[in-house]
């Protein structure tokens, strides 16, 4: 049987190896750990807290992918698309946020496993896919089976991939698809073409697919088929209309395109320095074994490592001409745009879209890839490479090893204990990476005539380097520990409602953790949510001021202080009422108590303590305005500074009185309102009034929101700078609120003829 055969095979015992933990442990690979051991409410339970071991990685997938991806999941297995999610930012956008990758193929695995387990799966196919696609695509290039199992191995096995195994998981999910459209150019394959195209634009992270389809064309200009490249991006595009069309609307409403980034490049271009990290990954340590001395925080967008094998293959394939200028070109260009150099600018200079927003350093992917097909040049032509020109590299990288890293760490502005603590870590981190850079240039040396030989004891040594990086950078978890729903948390459900929470001082739950447990909160972390509101709530930082530069991916109503009364920021407080904030959570502090009484923290003509135990207190804040009333009074105002104004004017009675931006009419009755259904995408409500009134829901205004009175279609109003109001006659009715957004019809509607222009085009002779 030809090697081929085995190399799906080969990638998929790599990932049981590496996952091995799944399957002997029944751990599963998300950061639960972390979860109950540093966050609220579980770390100051008994059973949880610091004492389970943990690495301080995942984040994101704790406090947004997760918990996203299981209202996701929820809503597609009730036969719902989950178009919008009322949980988070008082109703945002779920499906045109993008990174909720709905439609992704691959996510149909959710459908036949736990929610868990699926996720596991789905992890533990990105080295496979990755490796396999990559596999396919250099063997197109015509390298041999061995070397183009050598390049596809330091791909799958790279620190960057590695990385982004488990940590933002459409990230790597949207980029393995590269290999394979680049693979379909070069077999001149339509039908793989648009595959690899359609799922990287379906997983979910839109830097990606840029960097994707701009290697694409590249590729496509040099193999001169921009032709064929572009029919199939036309293809590609309007067959995941219904996927892109509702995110451009959303980026559009978004503070991602309105706030100027200098900062971010400013502070994640990768210092020259980093370069150490080729040759030792661990340099300045691991934030997995908790010994991290990195300025950076997310140390794996930085990650260059690929491997000492590839890395010493790849610099000889730069010295060889037959090796493509492409492949030199693209991968020095790419990883030069990663530093802090002038170059890298260009991206923020150019006002590229979505690469002009993002983080810069994010581009080391591509520098990646690039990196690890020179490696199977570098490899595939080793015969051409003359002795000394071997020595000669294998002794630059010997006197690099020696010196340079050392040096960076002697050179910091630290106090002498710790710069040999710093010293100390660096120098251990180099053992094993120097063994295996000793053992590269031996077996380069004695091995060049003996291809097989050498590409397998490069291939075991590139093994050897991953997992040594792995077993630091992967985490896996109890399943016992995914989101517990410990006794705080169950009494907020209880008393909660429809009503929306929130969580004080230490006790303070990271925004978008309480939609996990289907609880109502107005605050949220998601790169695609509401402008508007945010720059609202950002007015409680800035006391009532509106200004357009807010924070990029959170919007909250701005975490206290354990010691701080609730009275201290009255915008707070107002907008609480307006947002329907009905319950506040708080962890009880003896010392904070012995500082301020609690009744000094809430005072007793605001909040009436609703519940409490040993450990922690609810609050009921009793200004809250319901989720829905009726008010016949409005105030017409266009200006969005003075509508901020009178929101915050104590004078302002906003039971009675709702702030317009248009006429709506006149209006003279009061009444009541009830919600009678709650559906993420619908909400129906009961009226009943003494005269035409205006019904107010404290839900954000978005557009696609469509309102029915009876079933007769009415007109949506913003109300108080970004609610909902619409007017209701005298008597007893029945008003609907659906989501039901244009973007989604027209993205529907270009699908709907991509297919049949796909089948034209494929049926279409060359």
């Amino acid at each position: 049987m030809k090697f081929r055969f085995f190399v799906p095979f080969i990638f998929l015992l790599l990932s049981l190896f590496f996952f091995r933990q799944y399957f002997t442990q029944n751990k599963v690979p998300l950061p639960f750990n972390l979860l109950v051991s540093f966050y609220s409410p579980w770390k100051y339970e008994p059973v949880y807290g610091l004492s389970i071991p943990n690495k301080p990685l995942g984040d994101d997938n704790i406090k947004l992918f997760y918990p996203y991806r299981k209202f996701t999941v929820d809503e597609l297995k009730k036969g719902r698309i989950p178009l919008w999610n009322p949980y988070t930012f008082s109703g945002s956008v779920n499906h045109a946020m993008y990174q909720s990758a709905v439609f992704y193929p691959l996510n149909l695995i959710y459908f036949l496993l736990p929610l868990v387990d699926a996720w596991s799966v789905i992890v533990m196919m990105t080295p496979v896919l990755a490796g396999l696609f990559m596999y396919l695509f250099l063997r197109s290039l015509k390298l041999s089976q061995p070397s183009s199992f050598f390049g596809s191995l330091t791909f799958a096995l790279s620190g960057w991939t590695m990385a982004f195994w488990e940590e933002v998981l459409v990230k790597g999910h949207t980029i393995l698809w590269l290999p394979l459209a680049l693979y379909g150019i070069n077999k001149k394959s339509k039908l793989i073409l648009v595959i690899a195209l359609v799922n990287a634009i379906l997983a979910g992270f839109p830097q990606m697919i840029v960097y994707l389809f701009i290697t694409v064309y590249l590729w496509a200009l040099y193999r001169k088929v921009v032709k064929l490249v572009t029919g199939a991006t036309i293809i590609s595009l309007l067959l995941t209309a219904f996927q892109w069309v509702p995110a451009v609307e959303a980026f559009l409403n978004a503070p991602r395109g309105k706030v100027d980034t200098f900062s971010l490049f400013e502070s994640y271009l990768t210092p020259l320095t980093h370069l150490v990290t080729f040759l030792a990954p661990d340099f300045w340590g691991n934030p997995g074994v908790y010994n991290n001395f990195s300025p950076f925080r997310y140390l794996q967008e930085h990650t260059i490592f690929i491997g000492i094998p590839a890395i010493l293959f790849a610099v000889l394939a730069l010295r060889n001409r037959a090796v493509p200028v492409f492949w030199k070109l693209f991968s020095l260009i790419t990883l030069s745009m990663g530093f802090a150099i002038p170059s890298s600018w260009l991206l923020y200079t150019l006002k590229i879209p979505i690469l002009n927003i993002a983080m810069p350093v994010r581009i080391f992917i591509l520098a990646t890839f690039g990196l690890c097909i020179l490696a199977a040049y570098g490899i595939e032509k080793i015969k051409e490479n003359p002795k000394f020109e071997l020595v000669l590299i294998s002794s630059i990288f010997s006197v690099l090893w020696g010196f340079v890293g050392l040096m960076i760490v002697l050179s910091q502005n630290t106090p002498e204990k710790i710069i040999m603590s710093y010293a100390t870590i660096s120098l251990r981190n180099l053992i094993l990476p120097s063994a295996i850079f000793i053992l590269t240039s031996l077996g380069i040396f004695f091995l060049k005539k003996k291809k097989i030989y050498l590409i397998a004891c490069m291939s075991f040594l590139t093994f050897i380097g991953a997992f040594y990086f792995g077993s630091k950078i992967l985490y896996f978890s109890e399943r016992q520990y995914e989101y517990p729903e410990v006794t705080p948390i169950q009494k907020l459900k209880e008393f909660a409602g429809y009503n929306r929470v929130w969580s004080y001082g230490d006790g303070y739950i990271v925004r978008n953790i309480p939609s996990y447990f289907g609880l109502f909160s107005p605050e949220g972390y998601e790169a695609l949510y509401s402008h508007r509101y945010g720059t609202l709530l950002h007015t409680i930082v800035t006391r009532g001021i509106l200004i357009d530069r807010i924070q990029r991916t959170d919007a909250t109503l701005s975490e206290t202080g354990q010691y701080e009364p609730m009275t201290h920021n009255p915008v707070r407080l107002r907008l609480m009422s307006i947002l329907g904030v009905k319950y506040i959570l708080e962890h009880k502090d003896p010392e904070a108590d012995k500082l301020l009484s609690p009744m000094q923290r809430f005072p007793a003509d605001l909040f009436s303590l609703a519940w409490e135990n040993d450990r922690w207190r609810i609050w009921e804040y009793m200004n809250v305005l319901g989720r829905t009333f009726i008010v016949s009074q409005t105030v017409v105002e266009e200006d969005p500074q003075k509508i901020v104004d009178a929101l915050l004017k104590p004078e302002t009675d906003l039971l009675k009185t709702i702030i317009l931006e248009e006429y709506a009419g006149s209006f003279n009755g009061g009444g009541t309102a009830v919600v009678t259904e709650y559906l993420p995408s619908s909400v129906t409500i009961s009226t009943e009034t003494s005269g035409t009134s205006l019904l107010f829901l404290s839900d954000s205004y978005y557009p696609g929101w469509q309102a029915y009175v009876d079933d007769i279609k009415t007109p949506i109003y913003r109300a108080n700078f970004i609610f909902r109001a619409v007017s209701v006659p005298e008597g007893t009715h029945t008003v609907r609120f659906v989501y039901d957004p244009l973007s989604w019809k027209l993205g529907l509607y270009l699908s709907s003829a991509g297919i049949l222009i796909f089948f034209l085009w494929i049926l279409r002779k060359q």
